[in-house]
């Protein structure tokens, strides 16, 4: 990814397909080529700030959802239960990705809004680019979360007016997916070696 200045490139092997997502193979080759040094030593170095951050980010969602003594008390024990270093896209998705996405998913459903439901679909998002696991996983749990909360009646019964932004955001969000995933299918080795199934 270093290498080429492609955020689809193959992360072990020169012109290979990508085996891997590649947000966190792009974050460190970013900062390792913005700051010149070498990619092993930068993946350590990261991996101490990424498990820093881990643990400021599971202080910060316990102390939001539980109050600061139980949030410093859950953040502690966060960080004995996952001492492992971040060297790959599983741990760093696993530390950095998925207690957002908990946080994200809990705001959601506790008040439906639509701050709430960017938040969360932005850390799906960034799920889709760090794991595919996580993604499809956080996608169905999320799914399942807010059908509970609609049958529950947390979600007021949708106005007219409503149902036209819903429609017209869901329309908008179509054609953003569509242009972006054209545009990382033209970036990606795929393109050229094998055909689009609707062209």
């Amino acid at each position: 990814i270093r290498a080429s200045r492609n955020p689809m490139a193959s992360c072990s092997v020169s012109g290979a397909l990508p085996g891997y997502l590649p947000l966190y193979g792009t974050i460190v080759a970013a900062v390792t080529g913005a700051g010149g040094w070498a990619v092993v030593p930068g993946m350590l170095a990261l991996s101490v700030f990424f498990r820093a951050l881990s643990t400021v980010i599971a202080w910060w969602v316990f102390t939001r959802l539980y109050g600061r003594a139980a949030g410093l008390a859950l953040a502690c024990g966060w960080s004995l239960l996952h001492p492992e270093p971040i060297l790959k896209y599983t741990e760093f998705t696993l530390a950095v990705i998925v207690p957002l996405y908990f946080h994200a998913l809990f705001r959601f459903v506790a008040r439906p809004a639509l701050p709430a439901a960017v938040y969360l679909g932005l850390t799906l998002a960034a799920a889709g680019y760090s794991h595919a696991v996580v993604f499809v996983g956080g996608t169905f749990i999320a799914g399942i979360a807010t059908a509970i909360g609609v049958l529950a009646g947390a979600v007021p019964s949708p106005s007219s007016a409503f149902m036209r932004a819903r429609r017209s955001c869901a329309s908008k969000l179509v054609v953003a997916c569509s242009i972006s995933s054209m545009w990382l299918w033209a970036l990606s080795p795929w393109s050229s070696d094998m055909p689009l199934a609707f062209a």
